[in-house]
């Protein structure tokens, strides 16, 4: 009985190895004298870590694992931003809060999706290849104060929640940006200042920069244009609106009733 019940265990394990080319220390340990059910157990626990090695090994940006530029995030976006080392930043608002670790754009085309409330206002449409170009806000003669004028990476869902605090009339950029939802998320929203300067550096093929460095003059990627990009932070002087030349780098401020390029972002950990 026992030489029968070493045959088993022999052509088990050679069945194994044939079909997946690995051998688990589990099976390859099960005594060669083992009954039938020791085998049963032994290849159920092999299957099982063959199961959870594959489904880690499959695991991506979007579902979980580690970001890096140009990856895919969970809201179908590119991963323009990823947070230095160790280190989180807090995004209030966003789905991470106070555990976020990358920032990922909108697609090109994002403005061809659904949106609601339907985007219909900005001065020109975007389409599968350009952004739309729209007005920072519905109210572009008075000023929100603090909560829009954060310029720090982090600050942009708040700085857009405060611009639709003050006026939510769509096809603005910040409502534009908030009704964004790619990948059924609905905290999209308009880049603060250096969240957008990271934007324009992504955009020009530079590395990530956790610092102020702004987006001198590198390639442009396909799907951006070199142009001016609004940002979500408000500013007082001279004028109380901050955009970003995607062509020169130059951080600039504005008036709120320009039109210029949007495109939404969002964070994620």
């Amino acid at each position: 009985m026992k030489t029968l019940n070493r045959i088993v265990v022999v052509s088990v394990l050679s069945a194994v190895v044939l079909a997946t080319g690995v051998l688990s220390t589990g099976v390859a340990n099960a005594k060669l004298n083992s009954t039938s059910e020791d085998v049963r157990v032994a290849a159920s626990k092999f299957r099982s870590s063959v199961t959870t090695t594959s489904s880690s090994q499959s695991m991506t940006c979007a579902t979980g694992a580690k970001c890096v530029l140009g990856d895919i995030g969970p809201g179908g976006g590119q991963v323009f931003y990823v947070a230095d080392g160790i280190s989180f930043f807090t995004s209030v608002g966003s789905i991470c809060n106070t555990k976020c670790k990358y920032l990922e754009a909108a697609p090109v085309s994002w403005s061809t999706s659904t949106q609601k409330p339907k985007q219909t206002n900005c001065v020109t449409p975007g389409s599968a290849t350009t952004d739309p170009k729209c007005v920072w806000s519905g109210v572009t003669a008075k000023l929100i104060g603090l909560s829009a004028q954060g310029i720090e990476i982090g600050t942009g869902y708040a700085n857009t929640s405060a611009i639709i605090a003050q006026s939510n009339i769509a096809g603005k950029a910040a409502t534009a940006a908030r009704g964004y939802q790619g990948g059924g998320f609905v905290d999209w929203f308009l880049p603060s200042q250096l969240e957008l300067n990271q934007l324009c550096r992504y955009a020009q093929n530079l590395e990530v920069d956790t610092g102020t460095t702004s987006c001198v003059r590198g390639e442009l990627r396909p799907g951006f244009s070199a142009d001016y990009y609004w940002s979500s932070s408000e500013s007082i002087r001279p004028y109380p609106a901050r955009f970003q030349s995607f062509n020169t780098g130059a951080q600039i401020t504005s008036s709120k009733f320009y039109a210029f390029y949007v495109r939404p972002v969002r964070a994620f950990g």
